[in-house]
């Protein structure tokens, strides 16, 4: 999981989208969200709603030691769910280049959506989803 910050603010508040990909299958979620609201508990939940009630809890996680992964609440529901949590440094192509080239696709897919109309990328993640997992 990996979150692409500073994007335009959208009419629904988000400026940040996160991306789950599956290493194995290679299947991506891509989730909108306000990056500045986006604590702990919020992340848990949105990885709750859009990955778990689909995939279930991994066995393991890669994150780049972003606060919201090592913060206690993101620990103990891990922990709970019986998931190891490897973490690695920012934009390690060894360890967390699946992450990093599903965003760069993303952005790409993003940006021919949205044209000139960048305030609405954040309705175009449905799409550019469906059709990273279609081909």
């Amino acid at each position: 999981m990996d979150f692409v910050t500073g994007l335009p603010l959208t009419l629904r508040g988000h400026d940040a989208f996160i991306t789950f990909t599956c290493k194995l299958s290679k299947q991506v979620h891509i989730v909108p969200l306000n990056f500045g609201g986006s604590s702990s508990e919020v992340v848990a939940r949105l990885y709750f709603d859009f990955v778990w009630r689909y995939h279930g809890a991994p066995l393991k996680i890669v994150s780049d030691r972003d606060p919201r992964f090592l913060h206690s609440f993101w620990q103990g529901l891990q922990k709970l769910m019986g998931v190891k949590v490897a973490t690695t440094t920012p934009y390690n192509p060894r360890s967390d280049g699946q992450a990093e080239h599903t965003n760069r696709v993303v952005e790409d897919m993003l940006r021919a959506f949205v044209g000139d109309h960048p305030e609405d990328w954040d309705l175009w993640c449905t799409n550019v989803e469906f059709a990273i997992n279609d081909s």
